[in-house]
């Protein structure tokens, strides 16, 4: 039987803190849907991340990470062990939108500024912020590169 590589990468994960299933049913029982959205939302927000960058941080599709921060739904016990694991050592994020933040903090420049920098238009920087659009591979190089080049 093969094991779906979403489930192998949390079984991965559990096995590394050293979580038995008890545990995550603990966790998964213990809280209501609204106290767990409230610490989804406080640990995007801590993150500075989208919900579309969530999502792809607990490897579940944008839907799914919207129902669990509106408290539609319940996330399972291995997205509760994640979370506590994320609130105790966020993880180091440095994806598109990230490096596309902290280019344009660094240089205290406007989206248009940095738009004209990297020939596209103001809209699209901001898209490539908040994680709704990525800038091809090349175009990324080259702000990963401006990045590296600010001390």
């Amino acid at each position: 039987m093969q094991i779906s590589h979403k489930i192998k990468r949390n079984l991965d994960f559990l096995r590394e803190v050293s979580l038995n299933l008890e545990d995550m049913e603990k966790i998964d029982q213990s809280q209501d849907k609204e106290s767990i959205s409230t610490r989804l939302l406080a640990l995007r927000e801590k993150l500075d991340l989208t919900q579309r960058e969530m999502s792809k941080l607990f490897g579940v599709a944008l839907r799914t990470w919207q129902d669990w921060e509106y408290a539609n739904t319940k996330p399972p016990g291995s997205v509760l062990v994640l979370l506590n694991h994320f609130e105790i050592n966020p993880p180091v994020v440095s994806g598109p939108a990230e490096v596309c933040k902290q280019l344009r903090a660094k240089l205290n420049l406007r989206k248009k500024d940095m738009a004209d920098l990297f020939d596209c238009t103001a809209t699209t920087w901001g898209q490539w912020e908040r994680g709704i659009r990525k800038p091809q591979p090349e175009t990324f190089d080259k702000i990963k590169k401006k990045l590296e080049e600010i001390p």
